[in-house]
């Protein structure tokens, strides 16, 4: 079987590309700007280099593309798991097209999976994840309340053996640490719409 990983090369796609390596009879392919293959530059080729393949993992952000590769894929892979974010439920708090783009992704995830034709696919709603945090991420900070790559890794193998499932939000916590964290990259930050 054959897994495509976009940004294979940093954080959880790094992670994935190593994890898949260990699975005997499988094929591991990495997609990444390191190997010739951008999201936004390479599309073509990235679509043509995924399809076909039993399980592909849309990993790499940047702006749309990772919505315009699960409308370009959902009909030539067998299954798909999409990162995208919990931050796209907080719009009031944070007001980016990261935040908008992340949406659209759920969204297009959704219909996917509701399709009577569609195909098996995950939609990870990710938080804060353990490292460096990403740097082509416009929201990108620091948290002291991270997820480590195995926590991921794990959720991704009860996925393959449970297929029926179409997302899972991993938790985050607003810790003083990340509110203060929020209100430095958004000085504009409205707390009001979370309340304990």
């Amino acid at each position: 079987m054959k897994v495509v990983i976009t940004g294979h090369t940093h954080g959880i796609g790094r992670a994935l590309y190593n994890h898949f390596q260990t699975f005997n009879g499988w094929e591991v392919v990495g997609l990444s700007r390191s190997n010739g293959y951008d999201i936004d530059k390479d599309f073509d080729e990235v679509v043509e280099a995924a399809t076909g393949c039993f399980l592909f993992i849309n990993n790499a952000y940047r702006d749309q593309q990772q919505t315009k590769l699960v409308n370009a894929l959902k009909n030539k892979v067998t299954k798909m798991i999409v990162m995208g974010s919990v931050s796209r439920q907080y719009p009031e708090l944070i007001h980016t097209d990261y935040v908008h783009d992340k949406q659209e992704l759920a969204e297009a995830c959704r219909l996917i999976s509701i399709d009577p034709n569609g195909i098996d696919l995950l939609h990870l709603d990710l938080s804060f994840i353990e490292g460096m945090p990403d740097k082509d991420d416009p929201t990108h900070f620091v948290s002291d309340y991270n997820l480590k790559f195995e926590e991921i890794v794990s959720a991704i193998d009860f996925w393959l053996t449970n297929p029926k499932i179409r997302q899972i939000e991993f938790r985050w916590k607003l810790t003083p640490f990340v509110f203060n964290q929020l209100k430095q990259a958004f000085p504009t930050l409205d707390p009001s719409r979370i309340q304990f």
